[in-house]
């Protein structure tokens, strides 16, 4: 998709999904809020080209379908500034392709000290918190927190920690971000944890889980704390693709734009 040919493929993808233009335009929004206000006639008129919407919401359609989105040189001018923030180590990726295929499952009684120490050296670099920390903070018992490891061919590759009792996320590490998206998907439809509570860093996140219509119920050491559906969250077609390299230019130049606008999170909580 790009911006030359967006009517049009606009048009073939939402047919080749068996959707009317009513029934996307409401899927759009109540997916997302940069999606709000978009209604049949406004697809109507985008589909016929007799209007044009931003880069942003092209960009957001062509995530929705999973598409690939190609950039002209103005478009990589406007999303430049945006992408310098996503220069963090948890958007950080690599070139091999892991599939998950054994998840073992530890209390903090039986975990090797070994493992532990990698899981927490692998946090630290993400994220520069301390979760224990930020855990005995919040009153909770140690006793109550379940670490899982997610193998490939006997590798390491992912984890998760979280509170069993509350349902807090404490931490999530991977080796990839499409391990990250596998190790979400387990947490999800695996686990059958019906909510979650997820503390959030990063403000471009916190703006993504704010647009698709969440909100943090308070803050803890500068996290803003999500409690959110875990199986609505994977399901949502803007989450599913956030790991994509087009899901993360999505995520960063919505962040961007609000931001410069005053918009932002920072500007609504």
């Amino acid at each position: 998709m790009n911006r030359d040919k967006f009517a049009q493929e606009l048009k073939t993808l939402r047919e080749q999904h068996g959707l009317s233009q009513e029934e996307l335009a409401t899927l759009l929004a109540n997916s997302h809020r940069a999606f709000e206000g978009v209604n049949q006639v406004t697809l109507s008129k985008w589909e016929r080209n007799e209007s044009t919407t931003s880069l942003l919401r092209r960009l957001g359609i062509a995530n929705y379908f999973g598409q690939e989105y190609e950039f002209d040189a103005k478009e990589m001018e406007v999303i430049t500034p945006s992408m310098r923030l996503s220069e963090i180590p948890v958007n950080q990726d690599i070139s091999y392709h892991y599939a998950i295929d054994n998840v073992a499952s530890y209390s903090m009684e039986s975990i090797p000290k070994s493992l532990w120490d990698d899981i927490l050296a692998i946090h630290n670099k993400l994220y520069g918190l301390d979760f224990l920390r930020f855990y005995q903070a919040d009153h909770l018992n140690i006793d109550d927190i379940i670490i899982l490891a997610y193998y490939c061919k006997g590798m390491i590759v992912g984890h998760i920690v979280y509170d069993d009792k509350t349902d807090m996320l404490l931490s999530v590490g991977s080796i990839s971000l499409s391990i990250r998206k596998q190790v979400l998907e387990y947490l999800a439809n695996e686990m059958m944890k019906k909510s979650l509570v997820i503390p959030v860093q990063d403000p471009a996140m916190t703006q993504f889980l704010y647009d698709l219509y969440l909100t943090p119920k308070r803050a803890l050491f500068g996290l803003f704390l999500f409690k959110v559906d875990s199986v609505s969250l994977i399901n949502n077609p803007f989450y599913q693709q956030q790991p994509e390299k087009n899901g993360q230019i999505f995520k960063y130049l919505r962040y961007y734009s609000q931001k410069v606008k005053k918009k932002s999170i920072e500007f609504i909580l």
